[in-house]
């Protein structure tokens, strides 16, 4: 399942901009995940969804079938 409005700002407030994005170095397309998380952690989902589309023509198949967990969530600093 997807997360609502409310949900996905509380996902995306876990980002901590870790001023190293090694979630984005690891992307295989190189999404600007940082910004991304921070868009629409205020918020501003159809700006979040532009950015998603300046790297990634297709993001929503990407986003289903992407092994993030060895991409850019392993990356992360929080693991």
């Amino acid at each position: 399942g997807g997360y609502d409005r409310h949900g996905a700002a509380d996902q995306s407030a876990r980002c901590i901009n870790c001023g190293n994005p090694y979630c984005e170095w690891q992307c295989p397309v190189h999404n600007y995940i940082p910004d991304w998380l921070r868009l629409v952690k205020q918020g501003r989902l159809f700006e979040a969804a532009e950015l998603c589309h300046q790297t990634n023509s297709l993001p929503e198949i990407c986003g289903r079938i992407c092994p993030q967990d060895r991409l850019c969530e392993g990356a992360c600093t929080l693991n």
